[in-house]
């Protein structure tokens, strides 16, 4: 589903979107540009956080190593 506004623009609206589709019988969120992966609870919970660095986290896959 492709929603017509920013993930850090309106995360609240982005996640009561998530919540419909959850109620219809939705596993699990995956962010198609990312390729990162959710279950539903952890991926609301960043959400409702408010904080730009848990939704940038949501959104994107981050990578690291041993040093960071």
């Amino acid at each position: 589903m492709e929603l017509g506004f920013r993930l850090d623009q309106a995360p609240a609206r982005v996640a009561e979107v998530g919540r419909a589709l959850r109620a219809a019988g939705g596993v699990a969120v995956r962010m198609e540009a990312s390729g990162s992966a959710w279950p539903w609870q952890p991926w609301l919970d960043n959400l409702d956080s408010g904080l730009p660095d848990t939704i940038y986290a949501t959104a994107v896959l981050l990578a690291r190593g041993p040093d960071g």
